[in-house]
């Protein structure tokens, strides 16, 4: 075993370790985070088993096919992140609409009342 795959083995045990214990995922996450690391450590101590895997889909090496999936992998997972954060987007527009519209009643109900609305702010 070369030194370069002790580290990558140890490195990809580490994330799932951390993803696993640190983060609330559900049951298909974990499974999923489960089998890529199984695979990873799988390409990591056989690499010619990419090598093979590549040319059989008619790419030349098994680093270009490991390259072409992670740049998958990685624009998938930006899009998730950028859905994320527009669903964060519209909770905090609902959530400050709300309140202004509470705040400007409160604010309507404590002038009609001839209560100075300046006192209650503070």
């Amino acid at each position: 075993m070369k030194p370069i795959q002790i580290v990558l083995v140890l490195l990809l045990l580490l994330i799932s370790f951390v993803f696993l214990s640190r983060l609330r995922s559900s049951s298909r996450n974990r499974i999923l985070i489960f089998i890529l690391a199984l695979t990873g450590i799988l390409m990591v101590m056989m690499p010619d088993l990419t090598t093979t895997l590549a040319q059989i889909l008619g790419v030349g090496r098994g680093a270009d096919l490991i390259t072409y999936f992670s740049l998958v992998g990685i624009f998938f997972i930006l899009l998730l992140i950028y859905s994320k954060l527009r669903e964060l987007d519209a909770a905090i527009t609902s959530i400050v609409r709300t309140v202004a519209i509470d705040q400007a009643k409160l604010t309507g109900e404590l002038n009609k009342t001839g209560v100075d609305s300046n006192s209650s702010k503070q």
